[in-house]
């Protein structure tokens, strides 16, 4: 049994990204939307680029349509943003093909016929790949974890406020990483443009104090920071007794995260939060302590507003038991 099929069938609740089918390149490869962005007409296409994608896509397709596999809004929007530049690429290959013809009528058959057959397989090709992105789009559309009764409390005020203590953190310190844009395929840093990964994150965390263990398989090495960092930081002794009962839940109700690895290709665990260590303070390196202590003061702010939630919730329940 591998790796991924032990954890398909040990694991009670799946979280998925979009790195899983290869919609983000590893950092020593060319992304795959800025190959396709270069392509002028079919014949320029790289057919074994585009039958590892399909191939991506089939697999990330097989793991989302396992009962216990779910995903997130902003992971399908991402899906979404994939499809369009697919669908307006292809557009474009189909209206110059079209322009081609209908400026160079005079061309002899015998071309014509060569030139169709040099663009008729990597045409299929492209128009496979759109029609697995859009029945992605579809299957992960209706794996969207908070469309599920059973998941209902999952965006409340408390994961917001869990999502904001993530973000907060993972700004300050850069914890996420634009591999785009460290190896030079564009000019500008843009991973605060997204904050899919910090739901993701906010996600685990809010699934363990819902008293549901959960895992993130992700081929994205900043999950990797993002949970060890974030974590060891939020549930500092520093917010004690307000973080306190949270902090007993990621050991009891635990979350875990599986990396690919690029090498091996196959899951491995990269975290699981019960053994997280907390720290004993909370100090943020990197930054002036004036700094960290403002972003201490804002989340412990955050941690005592969720408890005096808590406690006005637990006041109202006891009234009608």
């Amino acid at each position: 049994m591998d790796g991924l099929t032990k954890i398909l069938e040990s694991e009670s609740i799946i979280l998925v990204d979009g790195s899983i089918e290869g919609t983000y390149s590893a950092p020593d490869e060319k992304n795959f939307v800025w190959e396709i962005y270069d392509v002028k007409n079919y014949g320029q296409i790289n057919k074994n680029l585009i039958e590892k994608k399909i191939s991506e896509i089939e697999s990330f397709a097989e793991i989302l349509s396992c009962p216990n596999v779910y995903t997130l809004e902003e992971v399908v929007k991402e899906i979404k943003n994939f499809e369009e530049i697919l669908n307006n690429k292809i557009k474009f290959l189909n209206d110059k093909m079209r322009l081609i013809s209908s400026i160079v009528p005079s061309l002899h058959e015998r071309t014509k016929e060569k030139i169709k057959m040099i663009n008729k397989e990597p045409k299929e090709l492209l128009k496979k790949l759109q029609e697995e992105v859009y029945k992605m789009r579809r299957l992960s559309e209706s794996k969207e974890i908070h469309k599920f009764p059973e998941f209902r409390d999952i965006t409340d005020a408390e994961y917001s406020s869990l999502l904001n203590m993530t973000k907060l953190i993972s700004y300050e310190i850069k914890l996420k990483r634009d591999t785009a844009f460290l190896i030079g395929l564009h000019e500008t840093d843009k991973s605060k443009e997204s904050d899919t990964d910090e739901r993701l994150v906010a996600t685990l965390y809010r699934l363990s104090s819902l008293e549901k263990s959960s895992c993130l398989l992700s081929e994205d090495m900043d999950f990797k920071r993002l949970l060890g960092v974030v974590t060891r930081l939020i549930c500092s002794n520093s917010f004690l007794p307000y973080n306190e009962e949270f902090r007993e839940k990621l050991i009891k109700n635990q979350f875990k995260l599986y990396i690919k690895s690029i090498k091996e290709k196959r899951y491995k665990l990269g975290i699981q939060s019960s053994e997280i260590k907390y720290c004993e303070e909370f100090q943020i390196g990197g930054v002036t302590t004036k700094r960290s202590e403002e972003i201490k003061q804002k989340i412990d702010g955050m941690w005592k507003r969720m408890h005096a939630e808590k406690l006005q919730v637990n006041a109202i329940m006891r009234q009608y038991l």
